[in-house]
């Protein structure tokens, strides 16, 4: 159980991190949300959205922890990653 917590906060502060923290800024800016390029565009999407590279950071930290049942915990981990950033949201949605 305090592993599934830990990899929890863990996809939390990192979808933080790549979603709003300065390191981040130049590959987000550079990828941009409204880009001509369908690759460059879908990436600037995911980087700015927290709950979007929550669930693929979950699904890496799901596939290392437990292999065995990586999908289901992918799900558990990133819905708990959403929980924390609907908490911090206000329950508001937006990133």
């Amino acid at each position: 159980m305090m592993q599934f917590i830990l990899l929890v906060l863990v996809t939390y502060r990192l979808s933080m991190l790549i979603t709003w923290d300065a390191i981040f800024e130049p590959v987000r800016n550079y990828l941009g949300t409204h880009s001509n390029d369908f690759i460059r565009g879908y990436l600037g999407y995911l980087v700015n959205c927290p709950y979007c590279i929550g669930i693929w950071v979950a699904l890496i930290l799901a596939f290392i922890y437990y292999p065995d049942s990586w999908l289901l915990m992918t799900f558990a981990i990133a819905g708990g990653q959403a929980f924390l950033q609907g908490l911090k949201n206000g329950n508001g949605r937006s990133g």
